[in-house]
């Protein structure tokens, strides 16, 4: 069994400050210095004090101190009220109505992860393209009336598997977030770039732009008007091109890493981005106001923090499988495993034309890539037939299993 570590960048930072009275000498404790000579006592007389001064500093620091204080008490009074209500909303889902409707995947992305991967080479190689959900990485896409409608993926959060009718398998991927903050940046800086240099608009293709994409609609056009700002200001001084270095500091042409992650765009966007998206409380979620507020709870830390912390853990060990991006291999089979996929043999397309049929738009593997890349369609061998006997799953199983035994 895998030990999961999740590392959360929920960090609080105590100041302590000390007055100290001018001619005072430091003390140990509670001892008082005295001298005795012969049975002579030569005891300190007592010399009165001056009267400290009122420090304003103090008095600055305890109203601060007192309104913090007085912050994580609402936060977690916030906190724990929002947790009391989702635990609600999850005992008073009605089993009858659920019963009615076909169960659903939804495959939560969370953005660095290898989704697009994971996605293509997997979900929709097991997954036929009748039963694929229309696209909804630029926007949310979803009819009720399409009984077909099976495997959903995209960016959204958690909360939109409030909104959906039905059961729901909920399935995803974690990477380490300090190695997933680097990530994002890179993309941004990449996608920004290669934009500056293109004449290419979202009108010139049917084809869905990463920048109509969360994160990136919010990221890639702030990261481009940055880059345009250092353009011009290093053309009207006519500075050198930098030389080679570190691919994260060159601060001439672009933010540098250190600045990026410090941004407030990027603390509320991207810092805990994939502990927001377990939880529903994302900048990408209906209720916007809501879920920021209790987003700045947790950048506040201290135990409002960490409840959030425990919710998100709690919620992962609900999801019906998820991976690590460490282990992307170990993570397809025992996805695969778990739903009773076969990874031998033929498997469906992951790139389909559109037919006219109810799947929508065009199926396309670049749910995170650019307008001007395309993948080739997924090589996995994964057989899963559109409908399977009692018999054939088991088998179906029993592969699976043998495939995890042996890549143990």
């Amino acid at each position: 069994m895998w030990r999961v570590m999740l590392v959360f960048l929920l960090a609080s930072r105590e100041g302590i400050w000390v007055e100290a009275v001018p001619g005072a000498r430091p003390s140990m404790g509670s001892r008082r210095a005295t001298k005795v000579n012969a049975g002579v006592n030569t005891t300190p007389k007592k010399v009165a004090q001056p009267v400290p001064k009122p420090n304003k500093q103090a008095e600055t620091t305890s109203k601060a101190s007192g309104s913090s204080t007085s912050s994580l008490l609402n936060c977690r009074t916030e906190v724990e009220s929002w947790i009391a209500k989702k635990d609600e909303m999850v005992k008073s889902r009605n089993p009858e109505l659920t019963a009615t409707v076909q169960k659903m995947l939804f495959f939560l992305h969370v953005p660095r992860t290898a989704g697009r991967t994971f996605n293509s080479c997997l979900l929709k190689s097991a997954i036929p393209p009748s039963q694929r959900c229309p696209k909804s990485y630029d926007r949310f896409r979803f009819d009720t009336q399409n009984a077909n409608c099976y495997l959903l993926s995209s960016h959204d959060d958690y909360s939109l598997v409030e909104s959906l009718p039905g059961e729901v398998d909920v399935i995803s991927n974690v990477r380490d977030p300090m190695e997933r903050i680097i990530s994002a940046y890179e993309m941004a800086v990449e996608v920004a770039g290669r934009s500056l240099l293109s004449n290419k608009t979202d009108s010139d293709s049917d084809r869905m732009m990463t920048s109509d994409i969360w994160p990136w609609s919010i990221l890639v056009p702030w990261m481009k008007q940055d880059m345009i700002t250092r353009r011009d200001k290093r053309l009207a001084s006519r500075e050198a091109p930098p030389e080679l270095g570190s691919p994260h500091n060159y601060p001439s042409l672009t933010m540098p890493l250190s600045e990026f992650v410090a941004h407030p765009l990027v603390v509320d966007t991207m810092h805990n981005g994939g502990v927001m998206q377990l939880l529903g409380i994302t900048s990408n979620t209906a209720s916007a106001n809501a879920s920021a507020a209790l987003r700045q709870c947790a950048a506040r830390g201290g135990a409002p923090a960490a409840l959030l912390a425990e919710a998100a853990m709690r919620r992962l060990y609900e999801l019906r499988s998820f991976g690590l991006f460490d282990r992307l291999e170990d993570s397809v089979r025992m996805t695969a495993a778990t739903f009773g996929w076969s990874l031998q043999g033929p498997s469906y397309k992951a790139k389909v034309e559109e037919t006219g049929n109810a799947t929508g738009p065009t199926d396309l593997d670049d749910d995170e890539g650019e307008s001007d890349s395309e993948l080739p369609g997924a090589k996995a061998a994964i057989a899963v037939p559109s409908a399977q006997s009692e018999q054939d799953k088991k088998e179906a199983i029993a592969n699976a299993q043998a495939d995890v035994r042996r890549a143990q």
